[in-house]
């Protein structure tokens, strides 16, 4: 009798972990599964009718970035993983990019430069022959 008790306790915990567990991960999709539900596109590019300020909005809602940056008309937020550029479109329409944080400064980096880090090319680490010190 004691031991089905202890293994009706021992599988009750377990079942608590695991919904707690289920409940955590819920909200930690990532930025472009919310986005893909909140704006037509996929794979990271994205268009609305919004403004671009209203998507800025609908974004820091969401997740709020690490950082913001704002350069002729381009809106630019920060996460840990990725860059959201959000782009004025064609007519009355906002484009959505969202890039893991290399690729976005290497796309972005007339408008960002160094200020999420420094953005390096394969060019501008690759060591090369030749004779030389430093290799």
């Amino acid at each position: 009798m004691r031991r089905t008790a202890a293994v009706g306790r021992g599988a009750l915990v377990t079942l608590l972990a695991l919904i707690l567990l289920a409940a955590c991960s819920s909200g930690s999709s990532s930025l472009r599964d919310w986005a893909g539900g909140e704006f037509s596109g996929s794979d990271g590019r994205y268009t609305t009718s919004d403004s671009p300020s209203a998507v800025e909005q609908q974004f820091t809602d969401y997740r709020r970035p690490i950082d913001r940056y704002d350069t002729e008309g381009r809106i630019f937020l920060q996460y840990s993983d990725d860059i959201v550029a959000i782009l004025p479109g064609t007519g009355d329409m906002t484009s959505i990019e969202i890039d893991g944080s290399r690729t976005g400064r290497q796309n972005h980096f007339l408008f960002i430069g160094n200020r999420w880090g420094n953005y390096q090319s394969f060019s501008d680490t690759a060591r090369g022959g030749g004779p030389g010190s430093g290799k």
